[in-house]
C-alpha cells in the first residue's frame, strides 16, 4: 500500500484487452480464449507499489482442465506429477494461491516433474509456460 493514490496501473494476459478502467480503482476486460493473471499496482506522485496478482478463470469455457492427465493425481494429498508433455521440452511452473500470490516457481524443467510435497491443504492454480503457449490449472492439495 501506498498512500496518496492518484492512479492504477493494470496489466493483463496475452489475449486480453483492457476495454475501460485503465488508471482506475477498477476497469473491464475483454479477455481472449485464455484466463490468466491481472495484475495491479497503486501509484503516486513519488512512487509505485508493488504489483499484486489476481487469477482470473474463464468460469463458462469448457477445458480449463482440457488435459487432465498432464498433471496426476488431482487432487492429491501428497505431490502432483505433470506428465504428458513433448519429450524433451523444457517449461517453466508457477503456483499461486487464489489471491495472486506466487507460492512456487520452478524454471527450466522437463517431464516428468513431481511437485507439492510442501504445499498446504487448500486450491491453487498452476501455470505451465512452454514455447509454445501457457496453460493455466486448478489443483487441489488435501
Amino acid at each position: 500500500f501506498i498512500p496518496n493514490v492518484v492512479s492504477y496501473h493494470w496489466l493483463v494476459p496475452p489475449g486480453a484487452t483492457i476495454t475501460a478502467g485503465q488508471g482506475g480503482n477498477a476497469m473491464a476486460i475483454t479477455y481472449g480464449s485464455n484466463g490468466g493473471f491481472v495484475r495491479v499496482r497503486t501509484l503516486n506522485n513519488c512512487s509505485a507499489g508493488k504489483y499484486i496478482n489476481l487469477p482470473v478463470s474463464i468460469v463458462c469455457r469448457e477445458g480449463f482442465e482440457h488435459n487432465s492427465d498432464l498433471i496426476f493425481p488431482n487432487p492429491s494429498n501428497s505431490t502432483f506429477t505433470i506428465n504428458n508433455l513433448d519429450e524433451g521440452e523444457s517449461f517453466n511452473l508457477n503456483i499461486y494461491n487464489l489471491i495472486g500470490e506466487e507460492i512456487l516457481q520452478y524454471k527450466n524443467i522437463n517431464a516428468p516433474f513431481e511437485f507439492g510435497k510442501d504445499l498446504h491443504p487448500g486450491i491453487y492454480i498452476v501455470n505451465i509456460q512452454k514455447d509454445s503457449g501457457s496453460e493455466l490449472f486448478r489443483i487441489i492439495k488435501q
